[in-house]
């Protein structure tokens, strides 16, 4: 045991007379030295600096280890906080990126739920089989006027922009799209019903939606995840209704705001921007239902004039 001891003393005698030892092994070499006569010499020989050459040897090869040993601490220690310090910066990156991916999926999934909603509460307006919708620019220039009755519709679009002009619309919902005739009328022309037959888009989800401004907004098509992620809505206030406004961009060309009122979830206003002339539209909707007759969305008796085709109850061709 002894002998054991005499090592360990050799190995901290040189920290011991250069001050570097810690007071718990300053205190184990002063008791080991009091009753050890050997490693007392070797010590006292350190101090006097008259080591014999074999105490200088064990001594310089000890120091040496010692320095190895500090060097190695040193490195291992080093080591030690570079891999702590990687492992935390990997899950601070992995927390970063679980969060981005979580606020990701919530942006998504709320855009997602105010635009299906919207279109669900639009969807059923419309299918309540009776139903007005109109919108009205603030300027009053334009009004445009849709009646919808049992798969049949009428669509008056008047303007005053340019001189006073109208164009109906009577038209009806198929299978595969709708079906209408136009007519258009000014202050000085006008010009006999004209048939145009629309198909339905795969990218549409609602035919009838075609011949509403509605189409404007994204809640009327079918968005990928990356669309649904980048569309930019907001909070806001229009006649002290609380909104979502959805605001979408083309590119050097124009931009467009929907107003989409959270009570009702459907849109009440739209603000379009053209870059070209640098205009501004902006235009106020509104909904009623039950309220459309059959005379509302019937085709005038002006249809059978020598100059105008007439269609029947399904828009076919009967006289020309």
């Amino acid at each position: 045991m002894m002998k054991n001891e005499c090592e360990i003393v050799k190995d901290l005698i040189p920290s011991f007379v250069d001050g570097t030892i810690s007071d718990v092994a300053s205190e184990f070499v002063k008791t080991h030295i009091s009753n050890c006569e050997n490693c007392k010499k070797i010590l006292e020989n350190l101090e006097k600096n008259t080591l014999t050459e074999e105490d200088n040897t064990a001594i310089n090869y000890l120091k040496k280890y010692h320095r190895k040993m500090k060097i190695l601490e040193f490195v291992i220690f080093i080591l030690v906080l570079f891999i702590i310090v990687t492992l935390v910066i990997a899950n601070i990156r992995h927390i970063k990126n679980v969060k981005e991916e979580m606020n990701r999926q919530n942006i998504i999934q709320r855009n997602d739920t105010i635009l299906s909603t919207t279109y669900e509460k639009t969807l059923k307006a419309i299918n309540s089989s009776n139903f007005t919708f109109q919108i009205e620019e603030d300027d009053g220039k334009y009004i445009e006027r849709f009646y919808y009755k049992d798969k049949k519709f009428k669509k008056i679009m008047m303007t005053s922009e340019n001189g006073s002009e109208t164009w109906t619309n009577y038209g009806i919902e198929t299978e595969d799209g709708y079906r209408y005739i136009q007519f258009y009328s000014s202050y000085n022309k006008s010009h006999k019903g004209q048939l145009y037959r629309f198909y339905l888009n795969e990218s549409l989800q609602d035919s009838i939606l075609v011949q509403f401004h509605l189409l404007h907004s994204p809640a009327f098509y079918k968005l990928s995840e990356v669309d649904l992620l980048n569309l930019e809505i907001r909070d806001d206030t229009y006649e002290d209704k609380d909104c979502y406004v959805i605001k979408q961009y083309i590119p050097t060309i124009a931009w467009y705001e929907t107003w989409i009122d959270k009570e009702s979830m459907l849109i009440i206003r739209e603000i379009q921007y053209w870059n070209r002339n640098d205009v501004t539209h902006n235009y106020a909707y509104s909904w009623s239902t039950g309220t459309v007759t059959d005379e509302d969305v019937l085709i005038k008796d002006t249809t059978k004039q020598d100059d105008v085709p007439y269609y029947n109850d399904t828009l076919e061709l009967l006289i020309r």
